[in-house]
């Protein structure tokens, strides 16, 4: 860092877990986010890249840059300066062939700039916007909220509107966390988390396997859910009041019994962690990393097993602030077990999306995604993805324990259990 008298702040504990992982698992590429945005209709490619650089100005953690001290992390921001948002003229082969060979490339950590935004220009009538960002200034919903505010501010720049130089702040977040240590909130949802997993659970994922050695080259397996599965399962959970995510956790939760042949199971999730109006608008890593458990009883009726699991989360979501590093960290001492390492080997996670028109411009189509796809201590991730008119789900396993037909067998059996 070339300015010591810069202000550092303290990662926050959502940024520490993704510190840890760069640790682990360095230039691997496993903790980049992609988004990949595809817009029907004309695009002023200008003022598309004003913008962009009025969104990296008015969020701060778009200009968070990484240090250390002794081995510490830190991090500081950079003061604004509008970028030249670089454009490609392609076709529709190409873009996806640049995109292809973009994707493995890692994005530098320590004192460098975590985002990077790319506008391919198809034709007259179809542009596509790439940007690429390090998990450790965004989440899912992070992207999902920079898509959004892009498409504002540039309806606003279009329309001779003024747009704000400023915005929200992640810095009032590492200030809400650090309060939040010091409240009696962390003691009650650390005494909850706890209770929680005084015993160990029976099954905690399909197969015995060391997170530590396993190798964590990845296979994604996506597919789209048909029409009539996806307005099934919204008129299922209308009807019975309950959410969609809870649909599927339960599923999952069914699956993973008849699969184990356990009552007692564990499956991690991951929860918004964003408990005030202000910080679901705010852009940055906030994401929390939650072990959910429930006991499966053969011979419960479904719908009960489903207000069963639905009363769980919502408790889970009054204690989701407390870090699941931390609690791995308390049951290794109470348990006096350092050989505890995780409460999960399988995880889902639910992403509903939403965008705004661009003008006469249309998102017609949007992906987020890993970097590289990895199972970094879990054996199985599962993402549902789900806008207003459709739905796709990605399963994520290891290269080496589960072949493309394997995959394809659990994601069709998964179905299948869920209809």
């Amino acid at each position: 860092m070339e300015n010591n008298n810069i202000q550092r702040y303290p990662v926050t504990q959502p940024q520490q877990r993704i510190w840890y992982t760069e640790l682990l698992y360095p230039n691997r590429n496993t903790s980049t986010i992609i988004a990949i945005v595809k817009i029907k209709g004309r695009i002023d490619v200008n003022v598309l890249k004003q913008a962009i650089n009025k969104v990296i100005e008015q969020n701060d953690s778009l200009r968070i840059r990484v240090t250390t001290e002794n081995g510490v992390p830190y991090q500081y921001v950079r003061d604004h300066e509008d970028q030249d948002i670089e454009c490609l003229e392609l076709n529709e082969a190409q873009a996806e062939q640049w995109m292809l060979e973009n994707r493995p490339m890692a994005i530098e950590l320590l004192n460098s700039e975590l985002h990077r935004f790319v506008i391919l220009r198809i034709s007259d009538e179809e542009t596509w916007l790439h940007f690429k960002m390090h998990h450790m200034i965004s989440d899912g919903i992070s992207m999902n909220l920079t898509v959004n505010q892009i498409s504002r501010n540039y309806l606003k720049l279009v329309n001779g509107e003024h747009v704000p130089n400023e915005g929200s702040s992640y810095l009032d977040f590492i200030q809400a966390e650090h309060e939040y240590e010091q409240s009696e909130r962390y003691h009650k949802d650390r005494s909850y988390w706890l209770e929680k997993f005084s015993t160990m659970p029976e099954a905690t994922g399909l197969k015995q396997y060391n997170p530590l050695t396993m190798d964590t080259e990845a296979r994604v397996q996506s597919f789209t859910l048909s029409d009539e599965l996806y307005q099934g399962v919204k008129a299922f959970c209308e009807q019975h009041q309950i959410s969609i995510f809870n649909f599927f956790l339960s599923a999952l939760y069914i699956y993973m019994h008849k699969v184990t042949g356990e009552n007692d199971i564990a499956i991690g999730t991951l929860y918004a962690n964003r408990t005030t109006k202000k910080e679901k608008e705010m852009i940055g890593m906030f994401v929390s990393t939650v072990a959910t458990r429930m006991q499966v009883e053969p011979n419960q009726e479904l719908i009960s097993f489903l207000k069963n699991t639905a009363k769980e989360q919502a408790a889970i979501l009054r204690h989701q602030r407390y870090p699941y590093n931390k609690v791995i960290q308390d049951l290794r001492e109470i348990h006096r077990n350092h050989d505890i390492q995780r409460l999960f080997g399988v995880s889902i996670q639910y992403r509903p999306l939403s965008f705004f028109r661009m003008g006469e411009a249309v998102v017609r189509g949007v992906r987020i995604t890993a970097g590289t796809p990895s199972t970094i201590s879990i054996f199985i991730s599962w993402t549902i993805w789900m806008t207003g008119s459709c739905s796709w789900t990605c399963i994520t396993a290891p290269s080496s324990l589960m072949s493309t037909r394997r995959e394809k067998c659990f994601a069709s059996s998964f179905v299948l259990r869920s209809k």
